[in-house]
């Protein structure tokens, strides 16, 4: 077993080391996403500095008129606006504050499979989401899929048939 200087164990117990863990691992894994995903390394680099913002920032110019005093400082630091509504972007970032809720507050399958013991660890679990066979996680996980199946829109290549 790996012995932790007394630091790593304070980390560890305190705010900050679980939530800079979370941010490391997400960090992570949307990084190896997009190489995963990208055709060629050089469209993955592309997307790494769009994602980080090293080819400017665009706002909607519906959005100008709140800004507008901010306008010198904005394009100073690369900020300019394109077009746009304001209307979409505060949707769009609604539903990334959605689903990151989800992602981040939701329990982990482990969690939610933790009567039956599927892994070595037992996790703490909400008990509301225990689950367990029944009519109602039949009937749930069936209406997940019915939406999944019918948002089915288009035809999309098999993602591992890039390789």
């Amino acid at each position: 077993m790996i012995e932790h200087s007394t630091g790593v164990r304070r980390l560890r117990s305190s705010f900050m080391g679980p939530a800079f863990g979370l941010a490391l691992t997400f960090l992570a894994v949307t990084v190896a996403w997009t190489f995963f995903r990208a055709p060629t390394f050089s469209t993955a680099f592309n997307l790494i500095e769009s994602m980080s913002g090293l080819h400017g920032i665009v706002i909607p110019s519906g959005l100008a008129f709140a800004l507008r005093p901010l306008g010198g400082t904005l394009a100073a630091v690369g900020i300019s606006f394109g077009h746009g509504s304001g209307t979409l972007l505060v949707k769009t970032y609604l539903w990334v504050f959605a689903l990151l809720s989800v992602a981040f507050l939701a329990p982990s399958s482990q969690e939610i499979l933790g009567r039956s013991q599927p892994v070595l660890s037992q996790p703490r679990a909400k008990s509301l989401l225990l689950w367990a066979r029944s009519p109602q996680w039949a009937m749930a996980v069936g209406a997940l899929v019915f939406l999944g199946i019918i948002s089915i829109n288009h035809v999309s290549e098999f993602l591992y048939w890039q390789f």
